[in-house]
């Protein structure tokens, strides 16, 4: 900024693009700038990592009027807008989007992580009490799976912050999100109220609030939940956010189709996974949901055609999975194996695999040192799996009984 001669600053990641609508919205926003101390929000949408991810989208000013008191904040995550609000700046919202794709290699984002982390920390020791430090701190141990760590840092981050403040609504979504992943429903429904009481119509409380509802058995209450996501007139004023698109849209729509099928109503699901992979076909988990829905409903061609599906993603383990699931149904025991056979060439250490191998010689019941075979190989894999090693203490028991003469004393 010091080296800038003209009357505003625009600034752009080397990581980030921009396509030719969003150039000529640019174009329209830097012809229509006058001698005004104002600043512009510039959506910035983050290329999701995997195929048929949904982007995350965060709000960043990008456009601001140079002034010498208008400086940069922070050493990593740096923002400029408390030193336009400290100078009464005129922040507005513009429709240009940037497309930023820095978090598409994972190892690359690990790095990022590291390095973070290393900067907050250097951070946090200068300034132990700031608000949006504890934050990012909490927000990088959350994502590196720090769940306690991560709580406390960011407790103490909302504690120090205003409800007006743009990183609270984050808050108490990851705060909400911690305490679930350490299996604190209680608390994680209440954090979410807590934080909804504030902000009703966030996406990532009302879908955390959903989720928790399903995790607890309230089928009415996490639909509730999720149609109310899927609403697009909410009435929200703009406001800085950081949120999956996703949440009210296929996320959303995948997350309701899961609460149909487990209230019994099949059709319903099928129809909301039908939106679901017609508005994004390379969302593996809304063809994973019509095939639950045809497992439910008998339909061999729904199977089939949500396995194909799969199998054309790369979902492989997912596609032999279902079909194999739909044969043992059927009681097509030889073929079931022969498809998880097929299944384990590519997959040979998937225990969900494994397992079916052994549903299928446990389900026919006509060989038991195969079935004993299929079972040892879930455990070699898998050495706790409780189902595995219940139904090996079974077959033993059934073997055993059947060694000891008719009438004899055990």
């Amino acid at each position: 900024l010091e080296h800038a001669r003209g009357d505003y600053a625009f600034w752009l990641d080397a990581d980030d693009r921009v396509d030719e609508g969003n150039r000529a919205k640019l174009a329209d926003l830097f012809a229509g700038l006058r001698d005004e101390h104002a600043a512009y929000v510039v959506k910035c949408r983050c290329v999701p990592d995997r195929p048929g991810g949904s982007p995350t989208v965060v709000d960043h000013v990008r456009l601001f009027r140079l002034r010498a008191d208008v400086r940069w904040s922070y050493r990593v995550h740096e923002q400029i807008l408390p030193a336009l609000r400290r100078t009464g700046a005129d922040v507005r919202w513009s429709e240009a989007t940037v497309d930023h794709v820095g978090y598409v290699d994972p190892a690359l984002r690990r790095r990022k992580l590291d390095r973070d982390l290393r900067l907050l920390e250097m951070e946090h020791a200068a300034n132990p009490d700031e608000p949006f430090v504890l934050f990012n701190l909490g927000s990088v141990a959350h994502e590196l799976g720090r769940y306690e760590d991560a709580l406390k840092s960011l407790r103490r981050s909302l504690v120090r912050s205003h409800p007006r403040d743009s990183i609270v609504r984050k808050l108490y979504s990851l705060i909400a999100g911690c305490q679930r992943e350490l299996r604190q429903p209680v608390d994680a429904l209440a954090t979410v109220r807590d934080g909804r009481s504030h902000y009703p119509d966030d996406a990532e409380l009302l879908f955390l609030e959903g989720r928790l509802l399903m995790d607890a058995g309230d089928l009415a209450g996490a639909e509730a939940a999720f149609r109310r996501l899927l609403h697009d007139d909410t009435g929200e004023p703009a406001h800085f956010a950081s949120v999956d698109a996703g949440l009210r849209g296929a996320r959303a729509r995948h997350a309701l189709a899961g609460v149909l099928l487990a209230a019994s109503r099949p059709g319903e699901a099928a129809q909301e996974w039908q939106r679901v992979v017609a508005e994004n076909p390379a969302f593996a988990a809304g063809w994973a949901g019509l095939g639950e829905v045809g497992l439910a409903v008998r339909d061999g061609k729904l199977v089939e055609e949500s396995a194909a599906n799969l199998h054309e993603l790369g979902a492989t383990e997912d596609a032999f999975a279902l079909r194999a699931r739909f044969l043992l149904d059927s009681g097509d025991y030889a073929q079931a194996r022969k498809v998880v056979a097929d299944g384990l060439d590519s997959h040979p250490r998937s225990v969900r695999l494994l397992v079916l191998m052994s549903y299928a010689f446990l389900r026919e019941g006509v060989d038991d040192a195969a079935t004993e075979r299929s079972l040892r190989e879930v455990l070699a894999v898998a050495p706790e799996h409780p189902e595995a090693r219940h139904n090996l203490d079974v077959l033993r028991q059934k073997r055993t009984a059947e060694l000891v003469p008719h009438g004899a004393l055990v």
